[in-house]
């Protein structure tokens, strides 16, 4: 296919997302962005819509098709820090300057775990301490989003990745539409707009299979610690 920048077609595409979740997305629209300030993009279709999925162009020719952002890490590490693990300490506070104290700590940890993420080095939340309370195996959601793309990549037979760029994390699905026709390109971005919808949907609500994957975790993780006899 040539370079993708017919209008027509963005526009063919844009309509049919804006009716295919027209159930879900509510007022939110999906609109075209003919020339998107990222300059990795050459032209994209998003909505601001929660669940929602964009698509666009990269500068290299490839096709990304992508749900919104799942979950800013950065909000999480932020409410984990300031009410469950050192909330209390805060409130007991006699003085301003144990108050600075506590924050001094806070923001430090806040900066390290969040570097830790970025950098995928999880191993280390998976520590004892951090899958009791307060921070109560806050770490997760990461291993679900993981185990979800896999899933999804399995039932709907496409290549779904779970990434964490800069604090947020979103699923992603990458292909390269060098001699598809305008019909394959269309009906390739539907097929991975599907496993990528379903792939937030499925991270993000609560469900018996979320839970029994935590509890297989926690207890695979705890079982790799314990001594051969």
């Amino acid at each position: 296919m040539r370079r993708m920048v017919d209008e027509k077609f963005l526009e063919k595409l844009r309509d049919y997302f804006n009716e295919k979740y027209r159930a879900e997305r509510g007022t939110e629209q999906f609109k075209i962005d003919l020339k998107p300030l990222n300059k990795d993009e050459k032209w994209r279709i998003f909505t601001n819509w929660w669940g929602g999925v964009g698509v666009h162009e990269l500068v290299d020719g490839r096709i990304e098709v992508y749900s919104n952002r799942v979950r800013d890490w950065e909000d999480v590490v932020e409410i984990l820090l300031n009410m469950d693990v050192y909330g209390s300490r805060l409130k007991k506070a006699k003085s301003e300057e144990e108050r600075k104290r506590i924050w001094e700590k806070i923001w430090k940890e806040k900066e390290e775990i969040l570097n830790d993420l970025a950098n995928e080095k999880w191993e280390k939340y998976l520590e004892e301490k951090y899958l009791r309370r307060p921070y109560g195996n806050f770490i997760l959601p990461l291993y679900w989003g993981k185990e979800v793309a896999r899933r999804i990549s399995e039932k709907y037979v496409v290549d779904v990745e779970y990434e964490l760029t800069g604090h947020r994390t979103f699923f992603t699905s990458v292909f390269n539409p060098k001699d598809m026709s305008e019909e394959q390109v269309f009906n390739e971005i539907v097929r991975r707009a599907d496993a990528v919808h379903a792939a937030h949907l499925m991270c993000e609500f609560d469900s018996e299979e979320k839970e029994r994957f935590y509890k297989e975790f926690i207890e695979k993780v705890r079982r790799s610690r314990r001594p051969l006899v």
